[in-house]
């Protein structure tokens, strides 16, 4: 089985719809918004796909997300960290709280979902994880007389930064325990 977070729009519903395409069983993620993540569900086709609603920011949320995908599909192949924020302002605006939802929805969530998927997936002994981020985790933009662009797009850049990091870390990790299996770290057009 395969659990998108963030599945229920945007990029994750995407990479969702095009892994039910391809005959996978998918668990689309969602936080909040049931209604967006059953008509996310509705457009996979096929049977055997499921919702599951948790907060993959926090630990209690990412075990859950990990554990019902489990208990739905059966097991666990791939995750697809797709769960992610924007910043919400230029740096010198943004308070502190929108900060830490940024850090805790791209960076934590990514890291949470990771720790808890890569357990289950050496338990069964298969399986592997890709995180996927726009271009501004790749590269601050260029500052062509525009550093007021540069400052609004600075928490989405460390943010998903952030992200390519731990994504890297744990497939450096997953790859000392087994050579076959990685993470991927895919730049996605914004």
């Amino acid at each position: 089985g395969v659990l998108v977070t963030g599945g229920s729009r945007g990029i994750g519903r995407a990479v969702a719809e095009a892994f039910a395409a391809r005959g996978a069983h998918v668990a689309i993620n969602f936080r909040s918004d049931r209604a967006t993540a059953e008509t996310a569900l509705a457009s996979l086709g096929g049977t055997g796909h499921v919702l599951v609603q948790a907060d993959v920011s926090t630990p209690e949320g990412a075990r859950q997300a990990v554990d019902e995908t489990i208990a739905g599909l059966g097991r666990l192949d791939v995750v697809v960290n797709a769960a992610g924020v924007a910043g919400g302002g230029p740096v010198h605006l943004l308070g502190e709280d929108a900060w830490d939802r940024v850090v805790d929805i791209n960076l934590k969530g990514t890291f949470l979902v990771c720790k808890h998927a890569l357990a289950a997936m050496l338990e069964q002994e298969d399986g592997g994880t890709a995180s996927l981020l726009s271009r501004a985790g790749v590269a601050v933009p260029k500052l062509k007389g525009a550093l007021a662009k540069a400052i609004e797009r600075l928490p989405k850049v460390e943010g998903q930064g952030g992200e390519i990091g731990v994504s890297r870390d744990l497939g450096n990790l997953l790859n000392l325990a087994d050579k076959e299996r990685a993470t991927v770290c895919r730049e996605i057009p914004e």
